[in-house]
């Protein structure tokens, strides 16, 4: 609990400050080692972060007020087809997280997060392929490095 708590204000504080490179995602304890399943959690994490900060769209469309005033009091605003157009847009859709009531979630398997990270690095490791940079580009990152060691005066 304490390491994922602080994940994610780590996470959100940093986005917040319009950070956009964390260095300590799939890190486990204190820079002790790095994770895969760890790694795979965080980016549920930063899923869920990236979707709290993204903006809403605000236009006549969205807000949809002639949709509000048509169905009036009573009415099924949720039903009507322009939010039926527009919701899905605003969702977010998380990949290992699970939103079903308890009962729906039971008669799935009662899977967890942690479950559903296994089988996702299960799936990582059999089906990965490694690439590598190709000369060209390897010759242009060793010329970029010993342009900044140099810089830097390290030799």
């Amino acid at each position: 609990f304490q390491s994922g708590f602080e994940r994610g204000s780590t996470i959100m504080l940093g986005a917040l400050a319009g950070g956009d490179i964390f260095g300590h995602f799939g890190i486990s304890g204190a820079d002790n080692g790095a994770d895969l399943i760890q790694l795979i959690l965080d980016n549920e994490m930063i899923g869920h972060v990236k979707r709290m900060l993204r903006s809403f769209e605000v236009t006549d469309m969205t807000i949809s007020l002639d949709t509000i005033k048509e169905t009036g009091i009573g009415g099924n605003y949720i039903a009507h087809p322009d939010t039926l157009q527009n919701y899905k847009k605003e969702i977010y859709y998380p990949e290992l997280s699970d939103r079903f009531i308890w009962d729906k979630w039971e008669s799935n398997g009662s899977r967890t997060i942690l479950d559903k990270a296994f089988e996702k690095e299960s799936k990582i490791m059999k089906t990965h392929e490694q690439k590598f940079l190709d000369d060209g580009t390897k010759k242009e990152c060793q010329k970029l490095i010993g342009s900044y060691k140099k810089e830097l005066g390290i030799t």
